[in-house]
């Protein structure tokens, strides 16, 4: 249940860090769509992705805990990976948006 709870967050930490990069790589594709609403729907397709692996990956961690021979150290490496997906979804999203604002 916990890593379920905790997906989400994180989750939608990788899709917001993943909005600079996917405007950046179909620039073009977005161009030439008519509206801002076909954008807004071409964007989250493209960040879809990141957030749907993270969420998954999330779950898989959660295993650690779940499936642990002694539950303590299960839940210590659980916490672990954790704050490792999610560090590393914040890190890259401070990256992707402090690229988009440098540009």
């Amino acid at each position: 249940m916990a890593g379920h709870l905790f997906a989400y967050p994180i989750a939608v930490v990788w899709a917001m860090a993943s909005i600079p990069l996917a405007i950046h790589l179909f620039i073009d594709e977005i161009d030439l769509l008519p509206d801002k609403e076909a954008v807004g729907q071409f964007v989250v397709r493209r960040v879809a992705w990141p957030a749907v692996t993270a969420f998954v990956v999330v779950h898989l961690t959660s295993t650690l805990w779940a499936f642990a021979a002694e539950p303590a150290r299960g839940f210590k490496r659980f916490i672990r990976a954790l704050a490792g997906i999610a560090v590393a979804g914040a890190l890259f999203g401070l990256g992707s948006w402090g690229w988009l604002v440098m540009r």
